[in-house]
This record gives structure tokens, sequence and C-alpha cells, in this order.
């Protein structure tokens, strides 16, 4: 998920094509009007602030705030009284508030590295989505202006088919850890409810 904001990013810029704005034309802007903030000439914010005014979908956007919110790095629904980068943690609150976020959201995001099972594919069904949607736009802006795609193209379908995985709940092997080291060992999988909620 987070590094899902350069991606759609360069999604924006096929959109664009070809009156793109550069990030450096945003930054000479945002100096010349004086912005005091440095986060907000930070390379990921001036990404996002393109992606935020731009044509890309809701559900884009969307995903982009939260690659934006997990890249800062500041669990907001932990109360802390004495953050170690208190300015990270001031803009990303006040750059939050605008996005006008449930509360559970932000719990859900902060807790990703403890989440369950079912958190981690709802999380890889979205990019997954966002996924085939850059990579067709890829072939539909090289397809309208002729350009020929290299072999590396098939790689990233390769790459995506991989990825796309329609049973990500389905073990097809075992790891190497878990095979038998003699025929004599058996090892046997139940599950205990067909609903798959990481318990």
């Amino acid at each position: 998920m987070a590094d899902i904001l350069p991606l759609l990013y360069r999604q924006q810029l096929f959109d664009q094509f070809p009156d793109i704005v550069s990030l450096s034309d945003d930054y000479k802007t945002a100096a010349y009007e004086d912005e005091r903030e440095p986060l907000n000439i930070d390379c990921k914010t001036l990404q996002f602030d393109q992606i935020a005014r731009g044509q890309l979908t809701a559900e884009s956007k969307h995903l982009a705030q939260q690659s934006l919110y997990i890249q800062a790095d500041e669990a907001l629904s932990k109360r802390v009284s004495q953050p170690k980068y208190p300015w990270r943690r001031d803009f990303i609150k006040t750059r939050s508030q605008t996005w006008s976020w449930p509360n559970h959201l932000f719990q859900i995001l902060d807790r990703r590295d403890n989440a369950k099972y079912q958190q981690c594919l709802e999380e890889h069904e979205q990019t997954q989505v966002a996924f085939r949607q850059i990579q067709n736009q890829l072939k539909q802006f090289a397809s309208k202006h002729q350009l020929t795609l290299s072999d590396d193209s098939k790689q990233i379908d390769n790459k995506l088919q991989v990825y796309a995985d329609n049973k990500p709940n389905t073990i097809d092997s075992l790891p190497p850890l878990l095979l038998a080291k003699s025929p004599e060992d058996e090892i046997h999988l139940y599950r205990f409810s067909n609903n798959v909620n990481g318990n």
C-alpha cells in the first residue's frame, strides 16, 4: 500500500499528457508563495497533491490518501504525549482532517503490522484493482501514441498475474520448513470454519 502513491502519480501523468505539470513547477509555485511547511513541498506530498486535483477515480484518490498516511508513519489513532517527530505528526493530522475519514479507518491502518488475514486480503484486493488499472492505462497510452512496449511489459504482465492470485486463501504447496522430513512423518491441516478471518 505504501508504494502505490508513485504508481498512481504516473497514472496521473498519463491523464495529463501532453499538458504535464512537473513537480518542480509545483515546488517553485510553493516557494514563490512563501510556503513554510517543509513537508508540503516534499516529493511525496507534491505527487499526492497532483493526484488529488487530477481526474483519477475516487477509489484511486482514496488509495493515495492511505499511502501518504502510511508513509508518514504516525499512528493518529494512538494517543502520544511526546511524539518523536511532532512536526510530522501535526502535518499528517492536518492533512487527514480534510479527508473526512471515519475513526475506524485510522485504527485499521495503524495496526497493519499486526493485521489479521481478512484485513490483508482486503488491502490486497484494493491494490490489485489499482495495479490492473495502471497497467491497462499504460497499454492504452502506448497504443494511442503508437509506442512499442518492450519485453519488460510481458514480465510485468506475468508478475501481475501472479499477484492477482484469485485464491489467496488457498495454499497450493507447503513451505519447505513445513514439509515432512521423512516419508513416515505426516502433517494434518484442518480448517475449523469456512469463515476465514485470520483467527
